[in-house]
């Protein structure tokens, strides 16, 4: 995964974090070229993984020693996220998880730059836990789409 990008000239200046994220750009001439070199660097990884138990496309997990399992907001054992899986997948079959870039799925209605958390049994929420564990898993892009950007849960009080 890209984690920084500098590209500097006479005339323009582009410096980007991440695989995705537009810091900042001068010159306005540049700004659809640049604009569509940071798109492309976006496409994420996504990664093979066990499934540890039953699950469903769309939603958070964490491994385990079983493989990956539904991450929960509500049990401080949620400790590593490791991101949002694209397919279903039954207890010990193949599922894909993407770990960065973005998510989409016509059935969300996100508003846009909303930032999203984990909820129970793996569900993405726009609303923030005020108890258990707060893990940001990214921001609405758009009403269908999310940009992953999985932080370190935080145990509440």
């Amino acid at each position: 995964m890209i984690r920084a990008i500098t590209v500097s000239g006479p005339r323009y200046v582009l410096k980007a974090s991440g695989s995705y994220k537009l810091v900042r750009v001068r010159t306005p001439q540049r700004r659809i070229a640049v604009t569509h070199m940071v798109a492309h660097l976006g496409g994420g990884d996504t990664i093979p993984m066990t499934a540890g138990e039953n699950l469903s496309a769309l939603r958070v997990v964490m491994p385990s020693p079983s493989g990956a399992i539904y991450a929960d907001a509500s049990s401080i054992l949620t400790s590593k996220l490791l991101g949002i899986t694209t397919t279903s997948a039954t207890a010990g079959q193949a599922v894909q998880v993407k770990v960065s870039g973005i998510v989409s799925d016509a059935l969300w209605s996100w508003v846009p730059n909303d930032t999203i958390w984990l909820g129970s049994n793996g569900m993405l929420t726009s609303i923030p836990p005020s108890s258990g564990v707060a893990a940001r898993v990214g921001i609405a892009m758009t009403a269908t789409s999310i940009a992953i950007q999985i932080h370190q849960p935080i145990v509440l009080s």
